[in-house]
């Protein structure tokens, strides 16, 4: 019984496989009938789907296989970026007749598969739909985008209120001119025709925004002072949030804002020079017929998030040892850490590393995470709350923990004497760093390669270097503690790395030096400095703002 069931199911198979046929054929260049090879073809079902696909050969010839009875579309398929070939575009084209397989093969197509020459300008004028006045005080951006070709557009943008597109294939287009603060956006299709002119005329008239001007400023919460620094972005949040940039005064506007009620205002821009802080937004909106312009936003000035310290910042070429690394905490302006990464510089091989944990109860804190990391940085994730006061709930804080979120990582140095100190990176993230491009702490750990320096533990802790204030404004005060009389070179360096600053060689007495430095040329950020002599290294780091 089971032979005889086997048998007629191959039987079955086989006889439904000879109503299946080919459809075989060549495609070509319409203008010039030579062979169109590497291409896509597609046979496609009439009511949508594909039946069957194939590339052409170098002769333009192509083959779908086993199609069975029906109707069918002849396809050349190019989305979503046209072919182009010595200059002309070849876009999805349908083959002119239906094609009908009736139980037996179909040969000798011929797949006349048209060019479309860029040899067209589309230009007009964008005038006030009331006034019917060319706006020349705004800028557009007008867009041309290929019907069927979603990601294939050409962008520019209007200049004394006209815009002109040139290079275009004859083809179907979008034509989108998008808004802005005081116009409403228009879109139009625009077919090309060979027939017609190489340049053609469009006008817009554009339907002017009506609404108020809601505008503030945005200030330090310490200086209770104008954040004088352009380009942060403010965001007016409802169902469709509108967005601003603060001018050079840290002053704010946003313009033609439809009457009603909205969420709230907030900073939106989160670096190193300010973030945002408790009280910083303001929350519900009531915006009537009238101008609303006295709003005062709040940002706090960045000093320090967190930083990571070692227990020992000592190593000996060619050795292989564990460093204990341990997140600290600064400043509660934000209330958790999501990642963490070392980078370990050319010389230095990570051997292994434990998560991090706390150290008193062996609690996990940030688990690794390998796939974010690579040869030369090893990535940590979790979650961790830093307890931000204004909450009663103080469970994990890192200011009551300080010192235990320790992670131990095994380190080899290379065998080369040459190397006197190892800079190790870190990054500290509040977000989920793999996806996270912004670290918001960041910093260095400075080993030192002991045999090099030659003196005990007493005198390496004589040896260093701090500065006042921090943060810096126009003048940086540094303090240098050496243990011994050294000729050396004292520079500065931006989060890049890149010296940025360097004072004459010289003589450095034993004892502590206070040399003042003015830091009124260099943009806000996080700096390092650092002095050098034959047998010394040591550095610091601090925040400039304004």
């Amino acid at each position: 019984m089971k032979k005889l069931l086997l048998f007629l199911i191959i039987t079955i198979f086989l006889s439904l496989n000879n109503f299946a046929a080919n459809v075989s054929g060549v495609a070509v260049n319409s203008e010039t009938g030579e062979p169109f090879s590497g291409i896509d073809i597609l046979l496609t079902y009439t009511d949508g789907g594909v039946a069957s696909y194939t590339t052409t050969a170098s002769d333009g010839s192509f083959t779908l296989t086993d199609i069975f009875d029906g109707i069918y579309e002849l396809e050349f398929y190019s989305y979503p970026d046209p072919v182009i070939i010595n200059g002309d575009y070849f876009l999805r084209t349908i083959y002119e007749e239906e094609i009908t397989v009736n139980g037996e093969d179909i040969t000798g197509i011929e797949f006349n598969i048209p060019p479309h020459h860029p040899d067209y300008v589309l230009t007009g004028n964008l005038y006030d739909a009331v006034t019917n006045e060319i706006i020349t005080v705004q800028d557009f951006q007008v867009r041309m985008q290929l019907d069927y070709y979603v990601e294939f557009f050409y962008d520019n943008s209007t200049e004394n209120g006209m815009y002109s597109i040139d290079n275009l294939p004859n083809f179907s287009y979008e034509l989108i001119v998008f808004e802005n603060e005081y116009y409403e956006g228009v879109t139009l299709d625009v077919t090309i025709d060979t027939l017609g002119n190489d340049t053609i005329n469009m006008d817009f008239y554009l339907e002017p925004k009506m609404g108020v001007t809601v505008s503030g400023v945005l200030i330090d919460s310490v200086s209770n002072q104008p954040i004088m620094m352009s380009g942060r972005s403010i965001k007016l949040s409802s169902s469709n949030s509108i967005f601003t940039e603060t001018n050079e005064n840290g002053e704010f506007s946003f313009i033609n804002v439809p009457p009603g009620t909205y969420s709230g205002i907030e900073v939106t821009t989160q670096d190193t020079s300010y973030v945002n802080c408790v009280g910083c937004e303001i929350s519900s909106i009531e915006v009537s017929d009238e101008d609303i312009s006295d709003l005062q936003l709040y940002q706090k000035p960045w000093v320090s998030i967190h930083e990571i310290t070692a227990n020992n910042l000592t190593f000996n070429p060619g050795e292989t040892k564990t460093v204990k690394f341990y997140i600290e905490n600064d400043d509660l302006s934000y209330g958790s850490i999501w990642g963490v990464n070392l980078i370990f510089p050319e010389g230095v091989t990570v051997q292994n590393a434990s998560p991090f944990y706390n150290e008193e109860n062996n609690e996990m804190i940030f688990d690794l995470l390998p796939d974010c990391g690579t040869e030369s940085i090893i990535a940590w994730q979790g979650w961790h709350w830093t307890g931000i006061p204004q909450f009663s709930s103080t469970e994990g804080n890192l200011d009551i923990l300080n010192e235990t979120a320790m992670t131990e990582v095994s380190l080899e140095f290379a065998d080369s004497s040459s190397m006197e100190s190892v800079d190790i990176f870190y990054e500290i993230y509040y977000e989920t760093h793999c996806f996270w491009t912004q670290p918001f702490s960041y910093g260095t750990v400075m080993m030192i390669n002991e045999n090099i320096l030659g003196v005990d533990e007493n005198k390496k802790i004589k040896n260093k270097i701090n500065s006042f204030p921090n943060p810096a404004t126009d003048n940086l005060t540094l303090l240098i503690n050496l243990d011994k009389k050294r000729k050396g070179e004292l520079s500065i360096y931006n989060i890049s790395g890149q010296k940025v600053m360097s004072l004459p060689t010289r003589i450095f007495k034993k004892g502590t030096m206070e040399i003042v430095v003015n830091i009124s040329t260099l943009e806000n950020g996080i700096y390092f400095y650092r002095f050098v002599s034959e047998d010394l290294n040591i550095n610091g780091k601090w925040v400039i703002s304004r």
